[in-house]
């Protein structure tokens, strides 16, 4: 098997399939009710918990196979991190189970959404500041870190307020192919920085990937922030993605244009934005085209203006 096969099946094929069975798992115990909360099927404790163990574990098995770890249990407790941002092949699917158990033990919707949004917050900066933060290794780039770490937060942030606006106003079957673009253009990047970085976006892409084929097929939603059921999936790959897009610029021999990594940064926000102008109140497939058009344009902007290079670390 190729190495290009090999990162095929273990970063995006095994990550996408148990998203696809989480994913449908986390949908299956909500349908729409046509309220502002969604009435939940029976059983949805246990098929809250299994999805998010898939999905969470399938970001860990990836990443431990890749290493050729997943077969040696002993070196396991071994594995030590290159840079911190390493970390968050824990830190990860940690979120997804941690909103997973929030979800099972709120009272009601309205008590998970009012404490989905400080959760959401605090795992933001929290993520930003371990995958950035490392003054031993780049200690004249202090003031860029602090930097990076706040519109790093925030634009993760404004990001998944995006999407949940998005989802709360019908886009509840396509709104995760906005992630993916915003995906596809960080892994672009990426790839080109540093390998195991742009892997793992890779493997954000798998799990986006399965979460997108399910929502086509089966929606549940809530105008209630952070009670759509893929929030427990997809907002920790939204702060990820941030994270990873910001790494990138401490493994480059030449920064990206700032306009750029501005666009794909807040990419979720300008289509909310779009959205909300132009496409709000028009028909679905016009929604969707003008989506697609504005993630499609970045990503042939960024193929297009990101040049191969040799990093200076």
């Amino acid at each position: 098997m190729s190495f290009e096969q090999q990162i095929l099946l273990q970063r995006i094929l095994l990550p996408g399939l148990a998203s696809i069975l989480g994913c449908w798992l986390l949908l299956s115990s909500k349908s729409e009710s046509g309220g502002n909360e969604d009435a939940s099927y029976p059983h949805a404790r246990w098929k809250t918990l299994l999805g998010c163990l898939l999905i969470g574990g399938s970001l860990l098995v990836s990443d431990f196979w890749q290493r050729d770890l997943l077969w040696d249990p002993a070196a396991w407790t071994s594995w030590t991190a290159n840079y911190r941002w390493q970390w968050m092949i824990w830190g990860i699917p940690g979120a997804v189970l941690g909103l997973g158990l929030l979800r099972v033990f709120s009272i009601s919707e309205r008590e998970q959404a009012a404490l989905a949004w400080p959760a959401l917050c605090l795992l933001s900066i929290g993520t930003h500041y371990l995958a950035i933060f490392e003054p031993d290794t780049w200690p004249n780039w202090l003031i860029p870190m602090f930097h990076a770490i706040l519109i790093g937060s925030a634009a993760s942030i404004l990001n998944i307020a995006s999407l949940h606006s998005m989802v709360a106003t019908g886009a509840s079957r396509w709104s995760s192919l906005i992630l993916l673009a915003q995906l596809g253009c960080v892994a672009a990047i990426a790839v080109q920085s540093y390998a195991s970085l742009g892997e793992w976006v890779l493997t954000g892409i798998g799990i986006t990937l399965g979460a997108t084929c399910v929502s086509f097929f089966y929606s549940a939603k809530s105008r209630l922030f952070g009670v759509w059921p893929l929030a427990v999936v997809l907002y920790p790959i939204v702060i990820s993605a941030s994270a990873s897009l910001l790494l990138t610029g401490y493994f480059r021999s030449r920064p990206l244009p700032i306009g750029l990594t501005g666009v794909v940064l807040f990419l979720p926000t300008l289509v909310a934005f779009l959205d909300f102008v132009y496409g709000r109140y028009g028909r679905v497939w016009f929604r969707v085209a003008l989506a697609a058009v504005t993630c499609i344009a970045v990503l042939v902007a960024v193929i297009f203006m990101t040049e191969p290079f040799k990093s200076e670390w």
